[in-house]
Order: C-alpha cells, then structure tokens, then sequence
C-alpha cells in the first residue's frame, strides 16, 4: 500500500507540472516494466520509458523546457 501511494503522489506531480498524457505515459512505463521495478526496487525502468525531450513544465505562470 505504501508504494501504491508513492506512485501516485507521483504521477499527481508528474501531472501538475506537465501534464495528463505525459503522466499516463510514466504509469504505462510501470505497468510494461513492472518485473524491472520490482527487481531494482525503484522506478528507473519506468523513467526511461518518458520521451527524450524536450518536456515543458509549468508552475504558475512560468514554463520551462527540459531535455
């Protein structure tokens, strides 16, 4: 269960500061990476499944572009 919320305070923030589609994308990397996650014990594999860039974030007013 604790990790049940980490994932989703986490796709809550990947899709505040970015947006729906690209947090959907992150939990479809979970789910296709799953046995990865588990085996590292952290959400790497899912990580590498986000596009390259550049990725705009936003946080009130101001937005920014990462790659």
């Amino acid at each position: 269960m604790k990790y049940f919320s980490i994932i989703l305070s986490d796709f809550l923030g990947i899709v505040h500061v970015t947006n729906f589609i690209l947090g959907l994308r992150w939990i479809i990397g979970i789910v296709l990476n799953f046995h990865r996650c588990l085996r590292d014990r952290n959400l790497q594999p899912a990580d590498k499944f986000m596009p390259k860039g550049p990725i705009i974030v936003k946080n009130g007013k101001f937005r920014a572009k990462f790659w």
